[in-house]
Order: structure tokens, then C-alpha cells, then sequence
């Protein structure tokens, strides 16, 4: 699955950062509500699954946003 803040380079200048920081807050949401759908049902695959997957792209999405805000520091 491809998300926005992984193709930032994608999006209008006049949409960033708003697009990308709304896209991934509420895609955060929605895995957060999962987790907890989860953790009611305990089901340890799964918890972990979606906790691997809001890190990965937790990482993801802090690396390209530092690279809109700072760019220098990442040349």
C-alpha cells in the first residue's frame, strides 16, 4: 500500500504540509482503533502486526516531513 507522506514529493507545495500531516494523523487514528479492537479480542498477531506497521511508518513519515522542513540538514 502506498501512503502520501512516503510520496511527498508527489504533492503540491500549496498542499503541503497540511495534506500529508492530516492524511497520517488520521490514518493513525484508524490503526489505533484497531489496536484497541485488538487488544479487546487478544489477539497477539494482529496487535503486533499494526504495532510493526505505526512504526514502520511512523519512521517513514518523521524522515520525509524533516527532509520538507529542514532540507539542508538532509543533503
Amino acid at each position: 500500500m502506498h501512503y502520501i507522506w512516503n510520496r511527498v514529493d508527489r504533492v503540491s507545495e500549496q498542499n503541503m504540509p497540511d495534506i500529508v500531516e492530516s492524511s497520517f494523523k488520521k490514518w493513525v487514528k484508524e490503526q489505533n482503533a484497531l489496536l484497541n479492537k485488538a487488544i479487546k479480542d487478544k489477539n497477539d498477531k494482529e496487535e503486533a502486526r499494526i504495532r510493526k506497521q505505526i512504526k514502520i511508518q511512523e519512521n517513514k513519515y518523521t524522515e520525509n516531513m524533516r527532509k520538507y522542513y529542514f532540507p539542508q540538514s538532509c543533503k
